[in-house]
C-alpha cells in the first residue's frame, strides 16, 4: 500500500518558501487507487435516511443526529433525509 501522507508537501518548499516546483500531474503517486474518506456532518434534529437505498448512516441519540459518508475520489454524494419523528 502507498504511504500516505497530509499536510504540507516538503517537495514543494525549499527553506520553508513554496516553490511549486512540481504538480499534481507530473508526481507518481497520481495513479495510485484512491482512499476512501469519511466524513461526518452533524445536524441539528433528528434525522434518518429517506429510503434504505441512502448512500449514509444517520445515528442520534436524542438531538443532535451524526450523519456519515463515505467518498472516493473527491466524488460528491447526495442524500435525502426525513425528520425522524
Amino acid at each position: 500500500m502507498a504511504e500516505r501522507r497530509e499536510g504540507k508537501d516538503r517537495e514543494q518548499y525549499r527553506g520553508g518558501t513554496y516553490t511549486g516546483a512540481y504538480t499534481s500531474y507530473s508526481r507518481r503517486w497520481q495513479a495510485n487507487p484512491g482512499a476512501e474518506h469519511r466524513l461526518t456532518v452533524v445536524l441539528d434534529g433528528r434525522w434518518r435516511p429517506a429510503d434504505s437505498g441512502q448512500p449514509c448512516r444517520a445515528t442520534s441519540h436524542g438531538n443532535p443526529t451524526r450523519v456519515e459518508f463515505t467518498t472516493i475520489h473527491g466524488r460528491p454524494v447526495q442524500v435525502r433525509l426525513v425528520p425522524a419523528g
